[in-house]
């Protein structure tokens, strides 16, 4: 019989939702990484709300912040 002692501490730590919303799947640079992030929560806040004001109060950054970045990602320019 395999008990959870047996496991690895990797099987044996808890999540929390915060941590497990974002999961990792190989090693990546970490600025690569907090970038693809940053662009996801963009996109998925300004899907949700429909204006970088709406994305903005969702995120909890200004609203300059969204439309700069999604300007970056995205190419987009309405506010």
């Amino acid at each position: 019989i395999i008990d959870v002692d047996d496991l690895p501490l990797k099987f044996k730590q808890e999540r929390t939702d915060e941590e497990s919303a974002v999961e990792v799947r190989k090693i990546t640079p970490l600025r690569q990484a907090v970038e693809q992030v940053e662009k996801e929560l963009i996109r998925e806040a300004l899907n949700c709300s429909g204006s970088t004001y709406e994305a903005a109060k969702l995120l909890q950054v200004s609203q300059p912040t969204v439309f700069r970045k999604a300007k970056k990602y995205f190419g987009y320019v309405d506010k």
